[in-house]
Order: structure tokens, then sequence, then C-alpha cells
């Protein structure tokens, strides 16, 4: 009558129920399929993916898009070489991303720090012949929450380190001043 999956969404669903009507449950233990570190572009597109592939996903991100832009193309005024999206600007490509992520029910976006990852590996027994090894994480939050997942995804991005003996290139960068793509 049910399948596994079909089971784990019903008591997902009830626990939602119970815990989104006022009910707490601290430092909590979530099971994800994949945890995605990272909330900008590169892990909202991961997110996205296995979103419509129906995977349970969690997205932390400790930046809060709605008040700024902490990408790296910050500098820039529009994003480039984006298919149907050329000359966006950054902050626009971003809301897009998170509007179209949210539009899938087992996408969750947490806003949070990581403050520490750990790995176990959990034996399981396949066939009487054999057994095979499963590997975890576990992540925890600045917030004190945790959560488990089979998969992790860091997309953390990267942060343009600019030289501080060129005086006027943070003005400068992004604009009159790149970084070659492909070195």
């Amino acid at each position: 009558m049910f399948d596994s999956n079909s089971r784990r969404r019903i008591v997902f669903l009830w626990f939602v129920a119970w815990f989104g009507n006022g009910h707490t449950l601290p430092n909590a233990v979530f099971a994800y399929d994949v945890v995605i570190v990272g909330g900008s572009l590169s892990g909202l597109s991961a997110a996205l993916t296995l979103g419509r592939s129906h995977r349970d996903v969690l997205v932390v991100d400790h930046h809060d898009h709605r008040h700024g832009n902490h990408a790296c193309n910050r500098f820039q005024a529009q994003s480039y070489n984006l298919l149907t999206h050329d000359g966006v600007p950054p902050r626009q490509l971003q809301a897009l991303a998170r509007q179209n992520v949210e539009a899938y029910p087992s996408v969750h976006l947490q806003h949070g720090n990581v403050t520490r990852i750990h790995t176990a590996r959990a034996l399981t027994t396949g066939t009487s012949t054999s057994t095979w090894t499963r590997l975890t994480f576990t992540v925890e939050t600045s917030s004190g929450d945790t959560f488990q997942a089979k998969k992790l995804i860091l997309a953390t991005g990267m942060k343009d380190v600019l030289p501080e003996t060129l005086v006027g290139i943070e003005e400068c960068w992004g604009k009159t001043v790149i970084h070659c793509p492909y070195w």
C-alpha cells in the first residue's frame, strides 16, 4: 500500500504539522538526503536539481540575502554568461534562484552558520555474504540545531582577496579590473 518513501513523507508531514503549530523541539536532529552548506547560486542550483528529483534537501546559509548581496560577484552590476539571464544584476538573480527553489516542498532553506561537520560510518548488512558501510554526515549550526544527511555538498563559494597595495582596486573590481575566469 505505502512504500518506504511514502511512509517517510507521511511521518514528516505529521512532524511538520505537529511542530509547525507552536510545538518546539530544541536542538532537534532532522534527517535529510542531502545538506547543502552555502545558499548562493551554486548551492541553490544543486538544491533545485535535487528538489526536482524529490530528494529531501536542506540548504544552510549564513547570509541574509534580502538585505545585501554577499556573493563573490557583489562588485558586479550585472551577471554574464548565464543563458536567458545575461546582464541580470546579481541580487536579482539570487532572488529568482531562491524563488525557484522555494517552489519545491522537499527543499528547506535554513538561515544559520555551520560550525561543525561530523562523519560516521554505519555498518549495514546486505545479503548473507556481504556487508557494506554507509557514510553519514551530521551538521551542527551555531544555534545548536543538528541535521543528519546521507550526502553533503559544500557550496561555500569563494571570496576575492584584493591586494591592499593597489589603492582604488575595490571600486574598479568587476568593472574595469577583472580576473581571468579561465586561469
